[in-house]
């Protein structure tokens, strides 16, 4: 079965007979299986290590951003297919997928090499993983540390962003944020920045006197933090707590609405790993990755900036904005 074949099963549901006929032909016993009662659980996956390749499946109703109480019923899809070089991820169990790769890509391939066979479609790239958008599916491609070979092939389908109706979101520019940083939690100037979203009301229903979560209504969160620990400008008189840092999500990253507004020092969810230094100006003043997800910091005079990316669709999952003396140094994404 060639890699044309197992790129016709994205889409397909896990009791197809497609799906069946091709973990019968790739010798594997193994089937995806969700049962109801698995609470937050919307994924399955199959490897065939001997095989090289892997499938990802997932919950229709869930993938397809339906209402929240059916993410626990109805097929799952195979969304993922992962092709594997020998030895991947230094698992010595892996062995090579030995079909023909998508797109004519090879494990021998360069990073040159592939880009250059993919050139016809728009790059989203970082240290060790390049994506693509084509025509059918999202494709991903991890290297070797050195870029000299081609360590997986993935190709996916991109989930689906909740509908609009619904959205509450205010209407507040970027550079508005840092003349609201200070701002006492139930200032005039805040509420009225922020209406139609009824900071009190959140934080009272959450139970959280430093949070205010409207990540479901339109990507936004908003966290107070004592005046005292930041170092706030001298006509900022306010005592207690205050907005010290405000954050955007991009689309069903914590099951958020994506924020539509602008975000801060003109980036963009689309925006790459390899792109930040070129459009902040710098590189970050903190930078760590690990294979799924990265987090970089910049201190500008008048703010920290806080990206969390993704190392697979290599672009933003989350912006955070913060007041300056509220980022502290830590050890995991924020």
């Amino acid at each position: 079965m060639s890699a044309l074949d197992l790129s016709g099963l994205l889409g397909k549901t896990a009791d197809s007979s497609e799906i069946e006929q091709a973990l019968e032909f790739l010798g594997t016993l193994r089937r995806p299986d969700l049962e109801e009662d698995d609470g937050d659980r919307w994924h399955d996956w199959v490897l065939v290590k001997r095989r090289g390749v892997e499938f990802g499946f997932v919950r229709q109703s869930y993938f397809e951003a339906r209402l929240q109480y059916d993410w626990t019923r109805g097929p799952l899809l195979c969304y993922q297919i992962y092709f594997y070089a020998a030895g991947f991820n230094n698992r010595e169990d892996i062995h090579g997928y030995a079909g023909v790769l998508p797109f004519d890509l090879d494990f021998t391939d360069s990073r040159d090499v592939t880009r250059s066979k993919l050139h016809q479609w728009k790059r989203w790239g970082s240290d060790h993983t390049d994506r693509w958008d084509t025509d059918t599916c999202k494709l991903h491609v991890r290297y070797a540390p050195t870029g000299s070979s081609i360590e997986c092939v993935t190709i996916a389908l991109p989930i689906y962003e909740w509908p609009e109706e619904g959205r509450i979101e205010p209407n507040v520019a970027a550079a508005q944020w840092l003349a609201l940083f200070g701002e006492q939690l139930g200032s005039e100037r805040l509420r009225s920045a922020v209406a139609p979203l009824d900071i009190i009301s959140r934080i009272d229903e959450c139970e959280q006197d430093r949070e205010a979560d409207f990540v479901r209504e339109c990507g936004l969160e908003l966290h107070f933090e004592d005046a005292d620990e930041l170092r706030l400008s001298p006509e900022k008189k306010a005592k207690g707590l205050v907005l010290g840092a405000v954050k955007f999500f991009r689309a069903r990253d914590r099951e958020a609405r994506q924020w539509s507004g602008e975000l801060p020092y003109g980036l963009s969810f689309d925006d790459a790993p390899d792109s930040f230094a070129l459009k902040l100006g710098r590189p970050a003043d903190v930078r760590k990755d690990d294979r799924v997800t990265g987090f970089a910091v910049w201190n500008f005079k008048e703010a920290s900036l806080h990206v969390l990316y993704s190392n697979f669709d290599n672009h933003l999952l989350r912006v955070t904005l913060m007041a300056p003396g509220y980022w502290s140094e830590i050890e995991k994404p924020y």
